[in-house]
């Protein structure tokens, strides 16, 4: 009776400390629970749930990667810069980001599995370059100047909802 009580009183704990704290919040401000702070929180989330969605396919695997931030900022300055600085407009320069990431994360294997390097090691080099790939890339600035397809996919709405959020239930399904 008991081991069969204790995965479920873990699962279950996680769920009661959320809505503890979902009660605790919505009784300190009258706010809280509005449909415009509910939206606005999913939208401030939405990018961390699409690259926890990713990681949770790691950590399913035991293994880990350090790396997913500083990737996706390199990813995200590349897209920004190849669309508006080098011309190649939103879609290729996003196209281009996503392939980097993806060849990024195709690196990290090889030296996991092939190299047999530790995933903490490996990872955690592969944030440093990307880390250091940003900041060379950007010279440390914000690049400015994107038009409008571009920054739909961070401002933008579809049927009231904003893409980011849309984003998110899409690649969570």
């Amino acid at each position: 009776m008991r081991r069969r009580l204790r995965p479920l009183l873990r699962q279950g704990t996680v769920l009661l400390v959320w809505l503890v704290m979902i009660g605790l919040f919505a009784l300190l401000s009258d706010r809280f629970l509005t449909p415009s702070n509910l939206r606005n929180i999913a939208l401030q989330t939405s990018i961390l749930i699409i690259v926890a969605i990713g990681m949770t396919y790691t950590l399913l695997t035991a293994g880990i990667d350090l790396s997913v931030g500083s990737v996706m900022a390199l990813c995200g300055a590349l897209a920004a810069g190849l669309a508006v600085k080098q011309g190649w407009g939103t879609y290729p320069g996003i196209l281009a980001a996503l392939s980097v990431g993806a060849l990024l994360g195709a690196v990290n294997g090889l030296m996991i599995v092939g190299g047999g390097i530790p995933p903490f090691v490996a990872t955690l080099a592969m944030l440093g370059i990307a880390r250091g790939f940003t900041l060379v890339y950007t010279q440390g600035r914000p690049i400015a100047g994107l038009d409008e397809r571009f920054r739909f996919w961070g401002t933008g709405q579809v049927l009231g909802l904003p893409t980011p959020i849309l984003v998110m239930i899409g690649v969570f399904a």
